[in-house]
This record gives C-alpha cells, sequence and structure tokens, in this order.
C-alpha cells in the first residue's frame, strides 16, 4: 500500500503531515510500503491510499486516531 499526503506548507501543515505519517507506519505495519509527504499550495491536508482519497480537511475535522484507523482499514 503506498501513502500520499498533501499538506499545505504555507499553512505549517508539514508537522501534521509528519504526525500522519509516523502514526500510520506504526499503526499500519508491513502494508505499509511507501509514505510520500507532497507541499501543495492550495490550503488542503488530504491522505491517498493507493491513489484514492481517504480524508481531506475540506470534509471533515482532522483526527488522527480517526485518519489513521481509516488509512489502515483501506489497506484491507
Amino acid at each position: 500500500m503506498r501513502v500520499e499526503i498533501d499538506y499545505c506548507e504555507a499553512c505549517g501543515g508539514l508537522g501534521m503531515a509528519i504526525e500522519v505519517r509516523d502514526a500510520v507506519i506504526q499503526d499500519c505495519g508491513e502494508v505499509v510500503e511507501d509514505v510520500d509527504l507532497t507541499p501543495v499550495d492550495d490550503g488542503s491536508f488530504r491522505v491517498f491510499v493507493d491513489g484514492a482519497e481517504v480524508f481531506t480537511t475540506d470534509a471533515e475535522e482532522y483526527d488522527l486516531a480517526s485518519v489513521t484507523q481509516t488509512v489502515c482499514q483501506a489497506a484491507k
């Protein structure tokens, strides 16, 4: 499973992206092949699993446990 985290660098989203990356690696285990952090300019924070968006702050409030659970479930 490949995870991509798009974050707004200008908005200070790098810390949140690192937090999600570390939690996904820890909680999802060996099913995670790679986690890419990608800065974007549109002010959003999005998480993709194998190209499919599974979380965005445009639609949901950020909660680390919820995001990590969603990513791990997408790996099944």
